[in-house]
């Protein structure tokens, strides 16, 4: 197996490791809605924006961004910073005290986590 063949398939995993990460980070929420909900006393209107809105409108709309600044910048830098935002923000997740620390947390979560599509995309033409 050539050296370039090898990077690929690294890359490969790499990337679908994290895309399997992100995928499971997004139905987290969702698996634990009713206790987050119990513990912080939150309507269903406040639940839905932690399972949805707060993450999901975050994740679509950085997303355009994230592909944009992959396209421009080193694709390297960029998803490694997306993991360490994603890494930060759910970290802030688990030592949120009130809904609106959680809310932004999530949000943050997304923002992180936008990268990796995009970023896959990119990497694997390139590959």
């Amino acid at each position: 197996m050539t050296d370039a063949r090898k990077h690929s398939s690294r890359l490969l995993v790499l990337l679908s490791g994290a895309y399997c990460l992100a995928f499971l980070d997004r139905l987290m929420m969702a698996v634990v809605a009713q206790p987050v909900q119990a513990e912080f006393g939150l309507s269903d209107r406040q639940l839905f924006l932690l399972t949805g809105a707060a993450f999901v409108l975050v994740y679509g709309s950085l997303g355009i961004l994230s592909g944009w600044l992959l396209d421009r910048f080193n694709k390297s830098i960029i998803v490694a910073l997306g993991m360490g935002v994603w890494s930060l923000f759910t970290a802030a997740c688990g030592v949120s005290q009130s809904f609106t620390q959680l809310a932004i947390a999530r949000a943050g979560v997304g923002t992180g986590e936008s990268v990796i599509v995009p970023a896959a995309m990119a990497l694997i033409s390139e590959a």
